[in-house]
């Protein structure tokens, strides 16, 4: 009797422990901060604290889907958006018709308002930089909605919060496309 007990008890422990990993499983997406938080560590700028320059100016003109022309009073400034990897010519049709993409989406989104640039490197008349139009983060805009390809190494210099936004919105992205590609799958199943 004492060893029938002494089992049961064991396998409602064993249970309990396995409905509280699944529980903790289900409960996963509550995590995703401390998942972002290690690829900001990973990527070497969790003790990065500093804040970046700011430029304001009005976009007169798109370059391509990446860069665009900037006035601030008397002075021009090409911006490219960081982060992204430039698509070299030639292209393949995928990449060329993403380029259209941005382009447009550039073109009337930008084109003749005002953007705030917090700048993450400038030369001479040319500006890496993190825009801001209207409200609308650009950078985790084309990061959200696959306009380009992320590289991570390209951000390592940032302060680790605007690491922390690139990582989250490539996670929100990476999500994204999960969902889609189960719901593709659902619709694919036969009945």
């Amino acid at each position: 009797m004492f060893y029938f007990l002494h089992r049961l008890i064991k396998w409602v422990f064993i249970a309990l422990i396995a409905a509280g990993l699944y529980w903790v499983w289900l409960q996963r997406e509550f995590l995703d901060p401390v998942y972002v938080w290690y690829d900001v560590y990973n990527n070497g700028g969790i003790q990065k604290a500093d804040s970046l320059d700011v430029v304001h100016g009005k976009v007169v003109h798109v370059l391509d889907g990446h860069t665009f022309q900037m006035t601030e009073g008397n002075k021009a400034y090409n911006v490219r958006l960081t982060g992204f990897e430039i698509p070299v010519p030639p292209m393949p049709d995928d990449e060329r018709g993403r380029e259209m993409q941005r382009r447009n989406f550039l073109r009337e989104t930008i084109l003749q308002q005002r953007a705030d640039v917090r700048v993450t490197y400038a030369e001479q008349g040319s500006i890496l930089g993190i825009v801001t139009v209207n409200g609308t983060n650009l950078n985790m805009y084309y990061l959200t909605n696959d306009l380009g390809k992320f590289r991570p190494d390209y951000i390592k210099r940032l302060p680790r919060d605007q690491q922390y936004q690139f990582f989250a919105a490539r996670r929100l992205h990476e999500k994204q496309l999960e969902k889609k590609n189960a719901l593709a799958l659902q619709a694919k199943a036969p009945e």
